[in-house]
């Protein structure tokens, strides 16, 4: 098996290689399921992400959290960590470049309390059937999953990216639910 920087690498050719396919009705068919699982349907918090061109785009999912009534909050990447702030119905007004090219939110209303109705959907490089997931190499999500262990989490992916197994190690936080087109 190839290692994480290696497969890494593996990831970003499979990307490059698909960067002019549209991929609109994949991220639908992803959101319809994401809205159809329970965990999302009861939770009152839905921690989200503003994506970049080769993960799902989440845009449509933001919105419906909000018009749901749901709390939604999009990650402030740090020296050492990702917070979580809240975001509003304008919120593709509120945005800015963050480190590593990140869109984040400019609000200051951070996301300080999470419970069990609260869910994560959680970006990744890639994901495996094992719920495994293998993400840019920070390791900035798992550093927040191991501290907010209450949290649902949803890892969602297209269908070129989901394996049978991946690379990991001991720091690797395995998602609840994996989702994806197929």
């Amino acid at each position: 098996m190839l290692n994480k920087k290696e497969f890494r690498q593996k990831i970003s050719k499979i990307n490059k290689d698909n960067i002019n396919k549209d991929f609109s009705v994949e991220d639908s068919i992803i959101l319809e399921k994401v809205k159809n699982c329970d965990n999302f349907k009861a939770a009152k918090t839905v921690l989200l992400f503003y994506p970049f061109p080769n993960e799902v785009n989440v845009s449509a999912l933001i919105d419906y959290c909000l018009q749901q009534g749901k709390k939604v909050g999009l990650p402030k990447t740090y020296k050492e960590e990702i917070k979580f702030f809240y975001i509003t119905k304008d919120w593709k007004n509120d945005l800015t470049q963050g480190v590593f090219n990140t869109i984040e939110p400019k609000s200051e209303n951070q996301i300080k309390f999470f419970d069990k109705e609260s869910v994560v959907i959680v970006p990744s490089l890639a994901l495996a059937k094992d719920k495994s997931r293998i993400g840019h190499g920070k390791g900035y999500y798992d550093k927040f999953l191991s501290l907010n262990k209450e949290l649902f989490k949803i890892g969602i992916c297209r269908k070129h990216l989901l394996f049978n197994s991946i690379p990991t190690n001991g720091n690797d936080i395995k998602m609840d639910l994996i989702i994806s087109s197929n």
